[in-house]
């Protein structure tokens, strides 16, 4: 016998439960001859008599081993079930851990827009995420620990992801409206109107700030950066000088604080999702790109 036929497990306990082969095998839909022969073989298998049917009386009586082993073959035939139930979810996206690495700016966003619909949906799906630079999300997708990530930087070596693009991020100043330094501006503020004022920004944006200055023919004054643009908000409260965060277009203001957006050609970020296209995709994972997809609608 195959032991990894479970229909005999099955059927031996429809027999015990009917009482005898004729109304199982007529309820299993199975000839009596086949439904005899499988319950030989497992008496075979095992080396032990299961059953007892007398000379012309259709009740059937099982012995002490064969009660035993109708326990036994109701807990492998519910085992079964549990595993062919869990198979069958994780193959539709259903079970197993997600894993996300994401910009330290964009965790509550991505949480909120995408993480959050998606998990109502996928109660049954675990999920971790870590918070970091692009440099370690990129180590972490290359690695295999996450499944994806979430960034608002520059990524190189573009070739060996997946890129899913998610929206755009404009750069804007912030500023106390009663600050200390006598700026104010509109809805729009060039660069050269912030030669020489004292500025604070998040790390991911110091580089392509300043390098957008120097076209301008200036080296920003920055004061102060700080790993998230929370803290450079934070800073900019006090009225000392002008935060320089970016933003998505869905992303919640500070109604305490006055914004303006920065006008300079490509001054902007391209929010990313990516994921590495070595490995070969967990049908979880691929559920929450096909959903991710639908919300930016790709």
């Amino acid at each position: 016998m195959d032991k990894m036929d479970f229909d005999f497990y099955r059927n031996f306990v429809v027999v015990a439960e009917q009482g005898n082969v004729t109304a199982a095998a007529r309820k299993l839909s199975l000839a009596q001859p086949a439904l005899r022969a499988q319950i030989k073989t497992l008496e075979e298998h095992y080396g032990t008599k299961l059953i007892i049917t007398g000379r012309g009386v259709r009740q059937l009586t099982l012995t002490e081993t064969g009660r035993l082993f109708l326990e036994k073959a109701r807990q492998i035939c519910a085992l079964e079930e549990n595993w062919a139930t869990e198979v069958n979810s994780y193959l539709l996206g259903n079970i197993g851990t997600l894993r996300f690495t994401t910009s330290i700016s964009k965790t509550t966003f991505f949480l909120r827009n995408y993480l959050q619909p998606f998990a109502e949906n996928y109660p049954s799906v675990r999920y971790e995420i870590r918070e970091a630079t692009v440099t370690e999300q990129l180590k972490d997708i290359d690695e295999g620990y996450s499944n994806f990530a979430f960034a608002n930087a520059p990524l190189p070596l573009k070739q060996n992801y997946g890129l899913l693009p998610s929206g755009q991020e404009d750069f804007y100043v912030v500023y106390q409206k009663n600050n200390k330094i006598n700026f104010t501006a509109g809805e729009t503020t060039t660069l050269a109107e912030l030669r020489n004022m004292p500025l604070f920004c998040n790390f991911s944006c110091l580089q392509i700030l300043s390098a957008h200055c120097l076209r301008q023919g200036f080296k920003p004054n920055i004061v102060f950066t700080s790993t998230t643009k929370t803290a450079a908000q934070e800073f900019a409260r006090n009225g000392n000088g002008i935060g320089i965060v970016s933003f998505n277009k869905n992303e919640v203001l500070c109604d305490d604080l006055c914004y303006s957006k920065i006008i300079d050609e490509g001054l902007f970020y391209e929010v990313m999702l990516f994921w590495s296209l070595q490995r070969e995709m967990p049908p979880h994972a691929r559920a929450f790109l096909n959903f991710y997809k639908e919300k930016v609608k790709v």
